[in-house]
């Protein structure tokens, strides 16, 4: 692990963008920066006034070129949910954040909308109705992006996850949550912690961005999609998405562990799956069933995959 001093983190990022950034992100009032590992930098930043209120964020940037490392959607073994931390580590993750929505009276757990991870289908109904704010969070291999219903594919990436809403496309603040006149206002409307995907247009920078919220005292604030839209989009992605958010939304590393306690209480709501970032996986001879699934190894009890 190393140190790094925040205003060459944050220049970089700025350099980095592959889109006009409208604004330069505000300068924070206190800030950490950290490199996790070959690709992988964590940034904190905290303000005291942003979006009506103080802001505490975490941020990951991800080199999907690097080699060393990949990217992908682990999902809780057996249907049962785990927090971000648990399954963070479960999946030998270096980092991870929470991702999709899910039933939260379902047991087994059940996702709600597409999800395929590692290559397998969990649930297919990717059906959104006629509401333009649903899109898709996809990856494959050192690419990512976030697709609209309309250029939905399964086969898309080996990895994709539905989600709500979408927070930018093409650099651009999305038409259909700006304003947002949808089914569900206090979800993209209301002041919650919030989880977001973003990627540059190049699909090989990856974000995923964290905003704490404290409900007692609302010290952090929190935000609302159209905010977290604006700070994605100053951040320099060129797509973004909204994740789960509320008691869901963790940032997990290796590193230093549980980065946040959504809500302001001292427990992460468990999750159906995470987004996270690892070294790559090399098989081993004890590998069987679904080589590219680390779920099988943590159902069948088989052997873990060693890192590179």
């Amino acid at each position: 692990m190393r140190s790094t001093n925040w205003i060459f983190a944050i220049a970089a990022l700025l350099l980095s963008a592959a889109v006009p950034l409208s604004a330069a992100i505000p300068t924070p009032d206190s800030s950490e920066a950290y490199n996790l590992a070959p690709g992988v930098d964590y940034l904190k930043v905290e303000y005291n006034s942003l979006y009506g209120g103080t802001q505490r964020i975490y941020i990951l940037q991800v080199d999907l070129s690097n080699p060393e490392i990949e990217v992908g959607i682990g999902v809780c073994p057996d249907g049962v949910r785990k927090n971000t931390a648990t399954m963070g580590a479960l999946y030998d993750g270096i980092a991870a954040v929470n991702l999709g929505f899910f039933g939260m009276s379902t047991s087994p757990s059940v996702p709600v909308g597409l999800l395929k991870a590692q290559g397998k289908i969990y649930n297919s109904f990717s059906s959104s109705g006629n509401d333009p704010a649903v899109g898709y969070f996809w990856v494959a291999g050192d690419r990512a992006g976030i697709a609209t219903s309309d250029k939905l594919s399964l086969g898309l990436g080996t990895d994709i996850r539905y989600g709500y809403p979408i927070l930018l496309q093409q650099g651009q603040i999305w038409h259909a949550i700006d304003p947002y006149e949808g089914g569900d206002p206090s979800l993209v409307n209301g002041i919650h912690e919030r989880t977001a995907i973003g990627v540059t247009s190049s699909r090989q920078t990856l974000y995923m961005v964290v905003f704490d919220r404290n409900d007692s005292t609302a010290s952090p604030r929190g935000v609302s999609c159209r905010n977290l839209a604006d700070f994605m989009q100053q951040l320099g992605c060129y797509e973004a998405w909204n994740a789960d958010g509320g008691g869901s939304s963790t940032m997990w590393t290796e590193e230093f562990g549980r980065m946040n306690y959504p809500s302001g209480g001292t427990w992460q709501r468990p999750v159906h799956d995470i987004l996270f970032v690892r070294y790559k996986q090399v098989l081993t001879p004890e590998d069987s069933g679904n080589p590219s699934s680390p779920s099988d190894h943590l159902d069948m009890g088989l052997t873990p995959k060693s890192r590179r």
